[in-house]
């Protein structure tokens, strides 16, 4: 397969789950926020570090969860103006009920045995990604560290 092709199946593949996700009561940004927030709480700031919104997309986002009743937030215990935010119970039901219904979306697509192999074989592809984004994260995390410890020198 080409690299053209593949990007051309994958664009396919994600406008599918799309429209797979229309009628579900999670968007993609939602379920994205909660995958981000399935590993450990954090603060909503350290979300625009890996995806494409913005503050106020991200405080909007924010809001509407905590609406669903799929996250909640508590004060920064190393920032006062600042809050983390933690992942619900039945924020947790919701984002694996999602991942269950784009599964079978998935299945609907490529059917069941297709979707074992593209599982296997994006393993390694996944396992990367993984990797990079959690090195990003991590870089900006301890420039962010090292900006307050010389911010707490300054005053």
């Amino acid at each position: 397969m080409s690299e053209r092709q593949l990007v051309r199946t994958l664009l396919y593949l994600h406008q599918q789950l799309e429209r797979a996700a229309d009628g579900l009561p999670m968007t993609m940004s939602q379920y994205y926020m909660l995958h981000f927030l399935h590993e450990e709480p954090r603060r909503a700031a350290e979300f625009t570090v890996v995806s494409k919104l913005r503050k106020p997309g991200v405080t909007a986002l924010v809001g509407r969860l905590e609406a669903n009743g799929w996250i909640e937030r508590s004060p920064d215990p190393q920032d006062g103006r600042a809050y983390v935010i933690r992942i619900t119970k039945a924020g947790l039901a919701a984002f694996h009920a999602f991942e269950r219904n784009m599964q079978s979306a998935l299945e609907r697509f490529l059917g069941e045995d297709l979707v074992r192999e593209t599982d296997e074989l994006l393993d390694p592809f996944y396992r990367a990604w993984n990797h990079r984004r959690r090195e990003r994260f991590n870089r900006w995390r301890e420039g962010r560290r090292g900006r307050e410890e010389i911010k707490g020198r300054a005053q």
